[in-house]
């Protein structure tokens, strides 16, 4: 039973940071994944002040590294989901398994992460790629602030 409780509150905590631009891009890929898709350019390019040329080297790379992580983090949320669809049917072994693939996951993510860490700094002066972290994290909480209503200022406020 108290497998099952950290579980669940192991999902929980997941759950709550699984809000990211990529998820409610594609939630649709309609107008709102373009529209979404346009400001994270215009975001990253403004805050990390990307050259032409930069940016030319830059998007494809970046593009790349947003489809797999999003693809890594979809196969996670799915799992996530199948773990709580099962409640009160797991048992030891399947904790055990849940749990495995769960980590494997993150360590998946980790991999990728430390991959295009390498070829953004390969295309951008490490200051840059620094910004770049930076930005995403202001552009995760831009969206989160368009979604409960209070971006209509727009982000190039700060």
């Amino acid at each position: 039973m108290k497998i099952h409780k950290a579980i669940l509150l192991i999902l929980a905590l997941a759950g709550s940071f699984l809000i990211n631009n990529e998820l409610l891009a594609q939630r649709g890929r309609g107008p709102h994944f373009e529209r979404i898709r346009v400001q994270r350019i215009a975001f990253f390019t403004e805050k990390l002040g990307l050259t032409t040329e930069e940016a030319e080297a830059f998007w494809p790379v970046y593009n790349e590294y947003s489809e797999k992580k999003n693809n890594l983090s979809q196969k996670r949320r799915d799992l996530s989901l199948s773990i709580i669809d099962q409640n009160e049917a797991i048992n030891e072994e399947k904790a055990e398994n849940n749990l495995r693939q769960y980590v494997a996951y993150q360590e998946k993510e980790h991999d990728l992460f430390m991959e295009y860490h390498q070829k953004f700094k390969a295309i951008l002066p490490d200051e840059k790629v620094l910004k770049l972290y930076i930005a995403e994290l202001q552009f995760k909480q831009f969206l989160l602030n368009e979604i409960r209503g209070g971006g209509r200022h727009g982000w190039r406020q700060n």
